[in-house]
């Protein structure tokens, strides 16, 4: 399937879409994360 220039706009915004809940997903869980992974390098 070949995309013409007009669709690139629709891919473009579709794939912002995708990945915009990934990146509130992750600030709103960084302190979970960062927590992991520093108990994670400790030793007990």
């Amino acid at each position: 399937m070949k995309i013409g220039i007009n669709q690139w706009s629709l891919v473009m915004a579709v794939a912002s879409a995708m990945v915009i809940p990934t990146v509130i997903l992750f600030f709103f869980a960084q302190r979970t994360f960062i927590r992991g992974i520093t108990l994670t390098g400790m030793k007990g």
